[in-house]
């Protein structure tokens, strides 16, 4: 069983962009290459065609402004996890591109805060929640991402649904958590009314007219974002490889 996972953001401009894909490989241990440059390099170049001049200058459509690689490795499984933009399976892109879409546009929940499962045996199966982010320079104050968990094995999917289910409900809690105090910490003037010095008063200023594109990164205030959202990704994975070998 093949599976990947996916964060996703719907762009004021350039419509659903994938920000964030983890697959898994077998890893083949080379003794003469120790930073894995070589891998980099080859996905650089697959990362680099997915993106057009304009989207590379949009922050919305990233998640990190330098194109991060982000690799770990399990010696007790000699499985490769690889996080990054874009892949070059392309079967894997095309499955987790037609998931982006239908996850921000289609498949929604009638339930707030529950993930919705979709998919067939040509395109794979997909388990997605969609949640948006308080961000104060954003078009409504907010901007809308979903977390997607892709296999080709609709019953395995279905019995892991819980575990998976219960996973992206912690990130997005996080994530809303972090962009909120953000939010707040943008949004508010404090004001010195003289009358109680004890006590502080707040105001919020108005949301600017022309919504800025900025990476979520900047949104939750974490630089180290992509990190925890790989160490996520990567346990989800090693969970659900586990589980089905067992």
């Amino acid at each position: 069983m093949n599976a990947s996972c996916a964060l996703q953001h719907f762009c004021d401009i350039h419509g659903p962009q994938i920000l964030l894909c983890t697959e898994e490989r077998t890893y083949m241990h080379d003794l003469n290459d120790n930073d894995n440059e070589g891998l980099k390099a080859f996905y650089a170049q697959y990362i680099k065609s997915e993106h057009t001049q304009g989207k590379v200058e949009c922050k919305s459509c990233t998640l990190s402004s330098d194109g991060i690689l982000v690799s770990t490795v399990d010696l007790l499984t000699r499985m490769l996890y690889i996080s990054s933009s874009s892949t070059p399976n392309q079967e894997l892109f095309k499955n987790i591109r037609n998931a982006c879409v239908r996850s921000l546009n289609i498949e929604k929940s009638t339930e707030n805060g529950h993930p919705v499962l979709f998919g067939d045996d040509e395109n794979g199966y997909c388990l997605s929640l969609a949640f948006s982010c308080k961000d104060f320079h954003a078009r409504g104050s907010q901007r809308l991402y979903s977390l997607c968990y892709l296999c080709n094995d609709k019953y395995h999917l279905i019995s892991l649904m819980r575990l998976i289910s219960e996973c992206m409900r912690q990130v997005v809690y996080w994530l809303q958590h972090d962009a909120n105090e953000t939010y707040e910490a943008e949004g508010r003037i404090k004001v010195n009314t003289n009358l109680n010095e004890t006590t502080a008063t707040y105001i919020f200023r108005t949301p600017p007219r022309l919504p800025l594109q900025r990476t979520l990164s900047d949104i939750v205030h974490d630089s180290n974002l992509i990190y925890r959202i790989h160490a996520l990704f990567v346990w989800i994975l090693r969970t659900t490889y586990s589980t089905i070998h067992d």
